[in-house]
């Protein structure tokens, strides 16, 4: 099964100049946990409900005066539309995140994958077990850590 079976097409991006109040209501409007900040054509980065907890409201900046530059994190972590969900998986452990932008092969935004998206579309306890697991893990590509495990047991196991 590839990526493109599971993830979500609606996505929404939002800018790095919008106000932290217009997210929040984007957030709660369609029950997103985060939303990409793209800006000029171009992906930037990603800003989740945390992020607006901690480097907002826990320092007491007002949601109207708070920007997603602000609080948002730099970087965006990503699969292709045409990865199976083991692929998917495996980046979301080394990378320690639960959702991925998804691209086309011409790097266009088609959707976004989540965790939640795999555990509902894997058979296998053991596979979203084990990604919790290397997503919590200190560092992921320790040969002792179960980022490893799971590499090791999944490549002997293919879904």
């Amino acid at each position: 099964m590839q990526v493109q079976d599971v993830m979500s097409t609606e996505v929404q991006v939002v800018s790095p100049e919008d106000r932290i109040e217009h997210v929040v209501k984007i957030m709660k409007s369609g029950n997103f946990g985060a939303l990409l900040v793209g800006l000029d054509d171009r992906l930037r980065g990603v800003i989740t409900d945390r992020d607006i907890l901690m480097r907002s409201l826990a320092e007491e900046k007002s949601p109207e005066n708070c920007f997603v530059k602000d609080c948002m994190s730099d970087g965006i972590h990503f699969c292709f539309e045409d990865e199976n969900l083991m692929e998917a998986g495996l980046k979301m452990a080394a990378h320690k995140t639960r959702r991925l932008a998804v691209l086309n092969r011409q790097k266009r935004l088609v959707g976004i994958v989540t965790l939640c998206d795999l555990a509902k579309a894997t058979d296998s306890d053991n596979f979203i077990h084990l990604a919790l697991k290397a997503i919590a893990t200190e560092d992921p590509l320790q040969s002792e850590s179960p980022y490893c495990e799971w590499h090791q047991e999944l490549s002997f196991h293919p879904m």
